[in-house]
């Protein structure tokens, strides 16, 4: 395993502290864990730091859980993997809600991480290059980032070199103790992250064919060991979510949705749906369908993934090919935040993760001599194809889901393995003039280093792919700064900055508008509020701020109708809002067309359109359809993708005998009941008969043109009873 060198060489104990560790490792982790705390200071002054926001945000919130309600959790099966929800529980039970005890047990991770590859490359190289890996980890600029944001990153790395360790420590010196080591380790790592419980296979096979030597018998015991380690941790898990939660998961439930949403044709090097709506109708469209527990939905989705590749597999195959290119490319793709903005903030981490128009740094450098590391070692070392195996597992499980930089630093200790490698053999080479193997290398790496620094490789969308990311970017920090630091005319900044990347996002203009509405600025709310409504009648997955919005807008209107200064379009607007708080449809429609003589009338069509359809449906209750049908035609104009006023359409039309068009109006309403379900179950649950009698028409003619409808049938059953 040793080179001769290595093996005669033995440290003197001048040079080594505690467990054979030389003080310059030492040396390095406290470096480490220095340059990890001096980033954690600079980080204060970004308001996302002190107030989390997507994946941070919720794993504090589940760990807050855990440690003030129930260590079991909520009584469904776990979402994430648990391990690092316990791991933050655990300290909030200790220390409170401050979020700094996490951040420092996650950088002393980091500095345990320092130690274990270089016991990990000194087993497998040398000293000297155990030295060198103690020395990448410890400045790996993205790990540095990571240390202190409340993700599991920090630990999976440490559970990953621990699982490299112990299963090398078998390898060599192979008994039952030592394999259920090993395996207890994958347990926990797959705890972690669920995808890594894909080693287990791999790791069985290698120990089988690596220990050929030895006796059928012990081998058997020894994978059996293996096994039984693995099932200790995560059994318990299991058992967890098939008794208390009464749902068979093994670890987690979010498997499903992540393959439907690495499989969407959308996924161009950022994550296809992004934070927001889009994601909340996502993830409640199988509970719309009647899937209440966590493996239906998640089967639900595995199912869509299934059907959308089916639709067209050579997409998939390209997509698979793109997500390859990912894997190996030199740029962070981001998950949550985009790296290469939030690096403003610190100079530690300024000066470690770089990029200019020829370089991706530091992974832009690593991956090509970790890939010629891997062609170089695969004839030298036999645990050289054990971890080529561990990579291609890991490089596998990202390209069946996505590709981001937080998922793949878990390659990350193989990685420097190999370019560590790979630079240790061009060395040997130089000293031993082997010329010409040097050159082809050389020209290996100069290859593969233009093909993962090349933009082009990562960015197939580029128009859409760093707006995104800066408007999200805006957007939570204006959100924090608006709401939760109170500092308002930072936030309205933020936001609008934010709104001028992503116009059609709701929330933007919602919170901006919230802020204007706080400060007093009730003319720039009502706008606001008012472009809020346009972009949700155009986004259906948004609705669910519009009764939200239609509350701020009758508070605003009320003031401004006692303001006389104001002017023709802002009073008659505000008068518009007042009639139809009393429901005087008339008069609010008569306002509302005076109004929009002015200007403005993209974003005044969707109200003026909800007057005609409140009025259109009180007259379609009083049986008067031929002013109904007009009344929702004409709202149906104003707001085209409302899915109410394509039922209620459908119910006049059918009335009127034109089954055609109303057989139309209802293929639309399909489409815009958005969550699927919704308006049934608001009938469902109205005590107005009116209402249940028109959803009862509705169903009724759905189920007839629509016979697969299930929600269709099962919402004339109901209302029939």
């Amino acid at each position: 395993m040793h080179t001769a060198a290595e093996q005669s060489a033995r440290p003197s104990s001048a040079a080594s502290t505690a467990c054979g560790i030389p003080a310059a490792v030492w040396g390095i982790a406290g470096i480490a864990v220095a340059l990890r705390a001096i980033h954690a200071w600079l980080m204060l002054g970004d308001p996302l730091y002190e107030h989390p926001a997507i994946d941070p945000a919720q794993s504090l919130e589940r760990a807050k859980y855990l440690a003030e309600i129930s260590w079991l959790g909520p009584p469904e099966a776990y979402w994430k993997p648990p391990l690092y929800d316990y791991f933050l529980g655990v300290h909030y039970a200790l220390f409170g809600e401050s979020l700094w005890p996490a951040r420092v047990s996650q950088i002393l991770l980091d500095g345990g991480s320092c130690i274990l590859i270089f016991a990990l490359a000194r087993r497998l190289i040398s000293r000297r290059a155990g030295i060198a890996a103690a020395a990448v980890i410890g400045l790996w600029g993205p790990l540095i980032y990571f240390s202190s944001v409340h993700v599991s990153t920090s630990l999976t790395v440490f559970l990953e070199l621990c699982v490299l360790l112990l299963a090398l420590r078998a390898r060599g010196e192979p008994s039952n103790v030592r394999w259920m080591d090993a395996g207890l380790a994958l347990g926990l790592l797959a705890a972690a992250r669920a995808e890594t419980l894909l080693l287990a296979p791999w790791l069985a096979g290698w120990l089988w064919l690596s220990l050929r030597q030895h006796a059928r018998r012990e081998r058997v015991g020894w994978v059996a060991m293996l096994a039984l380690g693995v099932i200790v941790v995560v059994g318990p898990i299991g058992l967890r979510n098939a008794l208390y939660a009464r749902d068979p998961v093994l670890i987690s439930a979010n498997g499903g949705i992540n393959f439907l949403v690495g499989s969407d044709p959308k996924y161009r090097g950022v994550i296809g749906v992004r934070p927001g709506p889009e994601w909340e109708l996502l993830t409640r469209a199988p509970i719309d369908l009647g899937y209440y527990t966590e493996s239906e939905r998640s089967q639900f989705h595995f199912r869509r993934a299934r059907a959308l590749i089916a639709s067209d597999p050579g997409r998939w195959a390209l997509q698979l090919a793109r997500k390859f290119g990912h894997v190996w490319h030199g740029r962070e793709l981001a998950s949550n935040r985009d790296l290469y903005t939030v690096r403003g903030e610190s100079f530690v981490l300024a000066a470690l993760l770089w990029r200019i128009p020829v370089l991706f740094f530091p992974f832009g450098v690593l991956a090509p001599l970790a890939l010629v590391g891997m062609a170089i070692s695969w004839r030298q070392r036999r645990e050289s194809r054990f971890l080529i195996g561990l990579v291609a597992v890991h490089c596998g499980a990202m390209m069946l889901f996505f590709v981001t930089g937080r998922f793949r630093l878990v390659m990350l200790p193989v990685l420097v393995l190999f370019a560590i490698e790979a630079v240790s053999w061009a060395i040997d080479c130089v000293r031993e003039k082997r010329s010409r193997a040097l050159a082809v290398a050389a020209g290996c790496v100069v290859l593969l280093f233009a093909l993962t620094n090349f933009e082009s490789v990562l960015r197939a969308d580029p128009d859409a792919y760093e707006p995104k990311l800066r408007a999200e970017e805006h957007y939570f920090r204006g959100t924090v700064l608006g709401n939760d630091m109170g500092r308002p005319e930072e936030g309205k900044a933020e936001l609008h900055k934010a709104l001028e990347l992503e116009p059609d996002f709701v929330a933007i203009a919602y919170n901006l508008a919230q802020l204007y509405e706080k400060s007093g600025d009730d003319v720039t709310a009502m706008r606001l509020f008012r472009r809020s409504l346009e972009v949700t009648e155009r986004s259906p997955a948004e609705r669910y701020v519009e009764p939200a919005v239609r509350d701020y807008l009758s508070e605003i209107a009320g003031r401004l109708r006692a303001d006389p200064a104001q002017p023709e379009p802002i009073r008659r607007f505000a008068q518009g809002i007042g009639c139809m708080d009393r429901r005087d449809w008339e008069c609010a429609i008569a306002d509302f067309r005076a109004a929009m003589a002015f200007g403005d009338r993209k974003e005044l069509a969707p109200l003026l359109g909800l007057a005609h359809l409140e009025r259109g449906r009180e007259q379609l209750r009083a049986e008067r359809n031929a002013a109904a049908l007009s009344d929702l035609s004409e709202a149906s104009r104003l707001r085209p993708h409302d899915a109410v006023v394509y039922v209620e359409l459908g119910v006049a039309l059918t009335r009127a005998k034109r089954f055609g068009k109303a057989r139309s109006a209802f293929g639309k309403f399909r489409i815009y009941d958005l969550p699927r379900g919704d308006y049934y179950r608001r009938a469902i649950d109205s005590a107005d008969e009116g209402d249940r009698a028109v959803a009862l028409a509705a169903a009724r003619a759905v189920s007839q043109y629509f016979p697969r409808d299930r929600l269709a049938r099962e919402t004339v059953e109901v209302l029939s009873r």
